[in-house]
């Protein structure tokens, strides 16, 4: 009902969900909850087909949600302009970032929908911003206590940078127009993330206190200051992760070999290969 499908397509569609259920090691409920919410999204029915293949296979390989990995593709795709033929490329990028530091894929598959949604009003696209995102979550894990706090603490930079009192403070602190820098990052194609903290270092001379003056806000400075420490990890994360390639391969491959997903690779035979039969 919600793709308005025909018969001959649901019954297309039934051959396909036997195929990504033995490729992926998903269950078909699973990947039918996974693809509605792609379908939900707005997505050609056959199109969201495509992407469950690399979906399927991300949340076997770092154990997360299906659902929650269909969201992710989803706000990478949408927001990020991410085309179809790279989500392989970005869910490699997030798991590498994962692998970095203590926010994991699985972490970043509930914050990154709404990340996203902020990440591209500062004009952030393509992997390079999946990257970025990604090296951001594990340094704001350095002045968080939850993955859920870290997520939140970036968002709220995110969100406040463009602030109107954001870019007076700015101004009137160390006599720099934010709203240029902004504009000449997406301009640029630079990362926002990158500029911003960098301009403010340079500016403040690495005096917290004098970034306290530009954002008072506790969340936003929760993630500025270990930006400020740490942006050095951040640009190595960040290069790191733009240069990962066959992670979920890998760690689809070594999850393979664990007895409960052998035992569901059984089950999963065996409906979709014996009981037909």
């Amino acid at each position: 009902n919600i793709g308005d499908l025909t018969t001959d397509q649901i019954a297309e569609m039934d051959k396909r969900l036997a195929q990504i259920s033995r490729t992926t090691n998903q269950y078909r409920p699973e990947i039918a909850e996974g693809l509605n919410v792609l379908v939900a999204s707005g997505i050609d029915p056959s199109k969201a087909l495509d992407y469950m293949t690399v979906i399927g296979r991300t949340a076997t390989a770092e154990q997360a949600a299906i659902v929650d990995i269909s969201r992710t593709a989803f706000s990478v795709a949408d927001n990020l302009k991410v085309p179809i033929d790279d989500l392989s490329t970005a869910m490699n990028i997030l798991a590498m970032s994962g692998k970095e530091g203590r926010f994991e894929l699985k972490d970043m598959a509930q914050a990154f929908p709404s990340l996203t949604a902020g990440a591209s009003m500062l004009g952030m696209k393509g992997t390079p911003a999946v990257a970025s995102l990604g090296a951001a979550l594990q340094v704001a894990m350095k002045g968080a206590g939850s993955a859920s706090e870290a997520a939140n603490n970036l968002e709220n930079f995110i969100q406040k940078v463009t602030s109107p009192l954001a870019i007076k403070n700015f101004e009137e602190s160390f006599g720099i127009d934010l709203k240029r820098v902004l504009l000449e990052a997406a301009e640029q194609g630079k990362d926002p993330i990158l500029e911003v903290i960098d301009t403010m270092r340079v500016a403040s001379g690495g005096d917290i206190f004098k970034v306290s003056e530009v954002f008072q806000d506790k969340q936003v400075l929760a993630f500025i200051k270990p930006m400020l420490q740490n942006l050095n990890e951040y640009v190595r994360i960040k290069n790191s992760a733009l240069s990962a390639d066959g992670i979920i391969d890998s760690d689809f491959n070594n999850m393979m070999t664990t007895t409960n997903e052998q035992w569901k690779q059984l089950r999963i035979n065996m409906k979709e290969l014996v009981f037909p039969h």
